[in-house]
């Protein structure tokens, strides 16, 4: 937890790649879901 409070701007960072990463994810997922229905 300290590490976090000295370095605030890289706990946010990897938050960040951490929501972003799991969002595309999801984003990829669902379209490819929505590919296959169509066929």
């Amino acid at each position: 937890m300290e590490t976090n409070v000295a370095n605030p701007a890289l706990c946010w960072t990897v938050w960040g790649i951490i929501i972003l990463g799991t969002f595309v994810m999801t984003l990829l997922g669902t379209w490819l879901i929505a590919r296959r229905w169509e066929e």
